[in-house]
């Protein structure tokens, strides 16, 4: 699953990249480009969404539907949704899937469990940390969903989002060679088509193709 990402381009920058919209107020006290985000920190993360396709902005990343008073470790992880999954009723997703959003990155990182024999003879399991970036070394999307949720520490309503993840691309596969899951990557056509509503959910299930040809490149980490 995807809970590891890397962004480490300044927003302003991002932004100019990406064709976007910077993100209004203090987004620079609220952000800092890093290599490692862990998803389980609760940490902002710069994201678009399809209320405004064009504007850049901040949003936590995990999800947090509009009934939750409070964020902990304990509510129920939503920094991945499946696409498989998304239309059970019992998903916490089920009722956002019409809020896309993708989520601007520049890497991501996966572990590939690799078999080995220590000193004393006995056969272990190594987990391998790969960074996942696009070969140009251009920030990229990854799809999501978001929730309007009221934030008390700030006093303010905010967006929350969840990465959608899908069965793995034959890259992804020999990597994340447990659960062979991975993001859904997006190019820039792609994520335009998703911001504007030209895409469901469903259509990223069965589109082995495109996954599949995405100009991804895998790096020891």
């Amino acid at each position: 699953m995807c809970y590891h990402l890397k962004q480490t381009t300044a927003l302003d920058i991002l932004a100019e990249k990406m064709g976007l919209n910077e993100p209004k107020g203090n987004h620079k006290d609220l952000f800092e480009p890093q290599n490692h985000i862990n998803g389980f920190t609760f940490s902002w993360v710069p994201i678009v969404t399809n209320d405004n396709p064009n504007q850049m902005r901040l949003g936590k990343w995990w999800l947090m539907p509009s009934w939750e008073k409070e964020w902990s470790p304990k509510v129920r992880n939503t920094l991945n949704t499946k696409v498989e999954k998304i239309e059970e009723k019992r998903s916490v997703c089920y009722r956002y899937q019409e809020n896309h959003a993708t989520i601007l990155v520049d890497g991501f990182y996966e572990w590939q469990h690799v078999g080995v024999v220590n000193q004393k003879g006995k056969k272990e399991v190594d987990k391998v940390r790969h960074l996942i970036m696009m070969q140009s070394g251009e920030p990229f999307h990854l799809a999501g969903l978001y929730s309007n949720w009221y934030f008390p520490e700030m006093e303010a309503t905010i967006k929350t989002v969840s990465i959608l993840t899908r069965p793995a691309n034959s890259l992804m596969e020999h990597i994340h060679n447990t659960k062979k899951r991975m993001p859904v990557v997006l190019d820039n056509e792609m994520a335009q088509n998703w911001l504007n509503n030209h895409l469901e959910v469903q259509d990223f299930i069965e589109d082995n193709e495109y996954f599949e040809s995405l100009p991804l490149s895998a790096f020891k980490r």
